[in-house]
């Protein structure tokens, strides 16, 4: 999952904001909260494909470019960091309820509201805040 696992093939470690606008294009827009994908709960959300984990693996590979990846200590998924403390838990297979999940985590460790971050976009200004994204099938 993710190209470089366990190091980053570049010099600088990216910001996650340098690749959220490759991840708007491909699944966006944002909610007006901050949030990928439609409301399960919460904080939960899900995006809906034909096929969830290489939809999940697309979404992993444009949002990590660049990051400092490392696999998790479980071995079931990779945590990549940003250089602007933003960071993202993937795993092919979530304890939850088994689909593929990422957890976005901004540069305030807490998962309600109070995570959501300003970021400027070429000029517009959107939200991004906590949350956990399942990959889900068409069939659910």
């Amino acid at each position: 999952m993710g190209a470089g696992q366990g190091s980053n093939f570049g010099n600088t470690v990216s910001k996650f904001i340098d690749n959220i606008a490759d991840l708007l294009e491909k699944y966006g827009p944002l909610s007006p909260d901050g949030f990928f994908g439609k409301r399960s709960n919460d904080t939960v959300r899900h995006i809906i494909s034909n096929n969830p984990l290489e939809t999940m693996r697309d979404f992993v590979n444009t949002a990590i470019k660049n990051a400092s990846i490392k696999p998790l200590s479980n071995g079931k998924g990779i945590i990549a960091n940003f250089a602007d403390k933003f960071m993202m838990v993937c795993r092919e297979k979530s304890s939850s309820d088994g689909s593929p999940a990422v957890e976005i985590w901004t540069n305030i460790r807490t998962k309600n509201s109070k995570s959501t971050v300003e970021i400027e976009i070429s000029g517009q200004m959107f939200k991004i805040r906590y949350q956990k994204i399942h990959f889900i099938s068409e069939d659910n």
